[in-house]
């Protein structure tokens, strides 16, 4: 039987998760740039740290779970730089957004190394999966340093869709990794996938807007 300390965490940890699911697909289908865009987005940002907050004491002081210790990671990696390049636009990254980078790289390094010596059940292919996914990010925004001044300025509303995008995939597959545990490791695989489709589309979408008014302006 789960101590009350522990009914708590789960507890908020499901209705925050939920929540911020539900948020996420409300922030797909709704009007971007808009005040109520950028209100729901904020509200989604504390419901996920808090996410990231009660799984991380979970994982620590409860029960430990390696698909959900790095999919955490992955989660507050994605959030954190999401949310930053909203902050930052056209000055490009800060000494925090390179501190935060090389955690993530080392978080990465420190699990890659301590995962197959730990004696609890976990699939390779997912965790190291999410885990090349999270060094990744981390190198990409790492390179971020060395861009033309010029390049921040068009290039953070991409970054901001693919990396809020990716925070949310990263929730959906914790969700339906956990809820249809019978179905794993496909429950977890297919919400990545579907995902990265979605990032393509909204990229492709963002692309064409963003000519369309160039040429507004030019005419």
């Amino acid at each position: 039987m789960d101590s009350i300390p522990q009914t708590i965490n789960v507890s908020l940890h499901v209705v925050c998760g939920t929540a911020a699911l539900v948020l996420g697909l409300v922030q797909l289908f709704s009007a971007k740039g808009g005040e109520g865009h950028r209100r729901v987005g904020r509200l989604f940002a504390y419901l996920v740290w808090t996410v990231v907050a009660t799984a991380a004491s979970g994982l620590v002081l409860f029960e430990f779970n390696a698909f959900l210790a790095v999919l955490t990671l992955l989660v507050a990696y994605w959030t954190y730089s999401g949310v930053r390049v909203v902050h930052t636009q056209a000055r490009g990254p800060q000494v925090r957004d390179g501190v935060a980078s090389l955690a993530g790289l080392a978080a990465v390094a420190g699990f890659g190394y301590w995962l197959p010596r730990l004696q609890v059940p976990w699939v390779p292919a997912i965790t190291y999966s999410t885990l090349a996914t999270l060094a990744l990010v981390a190198l990409y925004d790492l390179s971020r340093f060395l861009f033309p001044r010029q390049w921040h300025r068009s290039l953070w509303q991409y970054e901001h869709i693919v990396k809020m995008l990716g925070s949310h995939a990263a929730i959906v597959s914790a969700f339906s990794g956990t809820v249809l545990a019978v179905l794993q490791p496909f429950s977890q695989i297919a919400p990545s996938v579907v995902w990265t489709l979605l990032q393509l589309g909204f990229l492709i979408q963002h692309r064409r807007r963003t000519r369309g008014r160039r040429r507004s302006a030019a005419s």
